[in-house]
């Protein structure tokens, strides 16, 4: 069981400080956390990097109180520049998203292919299927999670 420390109770992933009658709050991370997260130059697709970045950016965005969400924006900038990501990609990544519906969703008709992820083939083939046929492509691991999830 987790006890105070220091007007502090780490909670789950949220470090709560107490500062009078105030609670605060941000990401808490253990001591022996090394900020060590998926390689740029990993064999995975991009946007599974992205989305790394993205989910924890959310996550300082959702836990951090206003005063601190800056600076661990910050710190996370500090960690993927650490894993081989450039200023440019983490920018893009930890900028908030809003997305929007492409033609095919908004009619509800969504055209799916799933292949295996072969660095540089799978991306230019993913082009080509939504050019000429609206198909949008899908690493095959996120189709094996989407097909058992019906």
């Amino acid at each position: 069981m987790e006890t105070e420390e220091n007007n502090q109770l780490a909670f789950l992933d949220v470090l709560v400080k107490r500062n009078g009658d105030h609670l605060d709050h941000r990401v808490y991370r253990k001591p022996t956390h090394a900020d060590r997260y998926l390689h740029k130059l990993s064999n995975h697709h991009p946007s599974q990097k992205q989305g790394i970045i993205g989910a924890l950016a959310n996550r300082a965005r959702r836990i951090c109180a206003k005063d601190h969400i800056q600076e661990e924006l910050s710190h996370l900038n500090k960690a993927f520049l650490a894993n081989g990501y450039n200023e440019k990609e983490i920018k893009a990544a930890l900028a908030p998203s809003q997305r929007r519906l492409d033609i095919n969703e908004q009619n509800n008709t969504v055209n799916k292919a799933f292949l295996p992820y072969v660095s540089q083939v799978t991306d230019r083939i993913g082009k080509v299927l939504w050019k000429q046929n609206n198909i949008q492509t899908y690493p095959e691991n996120k189709g094996l999670l989407e097909t058992s999830q019906r």
